[in-house]
């Protein structure tokens, strides 16, 4: 009898050592699994979308990875409670959990403070909290204040875009691959019935200011996006596109002696493609950039009202002119390092309109759950935002970007 019960104590000392071993190798299991998360997270921040592989890791929303994190070390931190009976293990077992224990806690220790900086960025860069903002802004030329509206209706039919962009008060409105569906001209009547339309390439631009010349360039990427709404093949290729305008505001020598000038970009979607490469390349082209100007002639006894365009052949033209605003879907998530590329050139840089005027949360893609801000807007350092929202329009694929700023004072 004594012998049968000293067997089963035998049998169930060592069943409870190999539950303690298979609890503490969870618990480090679980916490390296916080580690990589955060490490992952950390290359990706670092490295940024310098390089092919590193571009996946940057585009790695913060608002997800954090909450994941804080779970994951949650639970290792359960399982490290679990991690009892201690009395009934021999020497070298103790001594064996406790060495398990320490790898675990410092590893914890990693996953927190990893958790920590995670935090500290979404607080302070993506929800943008501490950013110092200000509501004053002097007049850009004859205009009291400029309000940008952007979005990409990405080819999905939409009733009430027009509306939708109405009640924005729009100064300059452009809306990127529109689709056959939507009226402009009744776009344009309901915005301003005085405004210049314009229709170039994917883009539909309604002005309150005329717009004295515009230019426009396929950046000729080969790469592919996904069917949308009204194509019939699955995939088509999506070269990139960029815009100039030039717009009329009256401004004077204090602020600049040239017109108001706006870039618009539509930059490819294809996640296969260098992100890097594709700011290089665009960069390039621009700067080198000889197309046709095209200039306005406005219709005759006429002072304001949809002009007629025709390409100027007389004056050559080296480069999209250095811009003002720098507009439009770049299908680079904001904080990238080869936005600073692109939005930048020889004697010239833009700054951010969400950094000097969002506040909280602000993502543009996908539309119903937008993880990803990639519909952005840059301005030159005479300027100032004094206002930055995306709009969620309930239909299409991309949430609407508004912008008001005006000259810094």
């Amino acid at each position: 009898m004594q012998r049968g019960t000293g067997r089963a104590r035998r049998i169930g000392l060592k069943l409870d050592r190999a539950i303690q071993r298979w609890i503490s190798g969870l618990g480090i299991a679980i916490a390296f699994g916080a580690c990589v998360i955060v490490g992952t997270w950390a290359i990706g921040r670092t490295v940024s979308d310098r390089f092919l592989w590193s571009q996946y890791l940057a585009w790695i929303p913060t608002v997800l990875a954090l909450p994941l994190a804080f779970v994951v070390l949650v639970l290792s931190s359960a399982v490290a409670l679990m991690d009892e009976g201690a009395d009934r293990l021999t020497p070298y077992a103790l001594d064996r959990r406790r060495r398990v224990r320490r790898i675990a806690m410092g590893l914890r220790g990693i996953g927190w403070l990893g958790v920590a900086c995670m935090a500290w960025t979404l607080l302070a860069r993506d929800l943008n909290l501490g950013a110092r903002r200000s509501r004053e802004a002097a007049p850009v030329g004859r205009l009291d204040g400029f309000t940008l509206v952007y979005w990409n209706l990405a080819n999905w039919p939409s009733e009430r875009a027009t509306d939708l962009v109405r009640v924005q008060r729009p100064t300059l409105a452009v809306l990127a691959n529109v689709g056959h569906d939507l009226d402009r001209e009744t776009l344009r009547e309901k915005v301003d019935e005085g405004a210049d339309l314009l229709e170039a390439g994917p883009f539909t631009l309604v002005a309150t200011a005329p717009i004295a010349s515009w230019g426009i360039t396929s950046l000729g990427f080969k790469g592919t996006r996904l069917n949308s709404e009204g194509e019939s093949e699955a995939e088509r290729i999506d070269p990139g596109r960029a815009m100039w305008i030039a717009l009329d505001v009256g401004m004077t020598e204090s602020a600049a002696s040239r017109p108001f000038v706006v870039w618009i970009l539509d930059l490819p979607s294809d996640v296969m493609l260098s992100r890097r490469r594709i700011a290089e390349s665009t960069r390039r082209q621009l700067v080198a950039w000889q197309g046709t100007v095209f200039r306005r002639v406005p219709d005759e006894g006429v002072e304001k009202g949809p002009g007629r365009y025709r390409a100027d052949t007389t004056l050559a033209m080296v480069g999209f002119p250095e811009p003002d605003v720098i507009v439009g879907d770049f299908n680079i998530p904001r904080g990238c390092w080869s936005l600073g590329v692109v939005t930048s050139g020889p004697g010239w840089t833009t700054r951010g309109a969400f950094e000097q005027a969002g506040l909280g949360y602000a993502a543009t893609w996908p539309l119903k759950m937008p993880l990803w801000h990639i519909d952005q807007a840059f301005l030159a350092p005479w300027l100032h935002a004094t206002g930055y929202r995306v709009v969620n329009p309930r239909t299409g694929l991309h949430w609407m970007q508004v912008v008001e700023f005006g000259a810094a004072e």
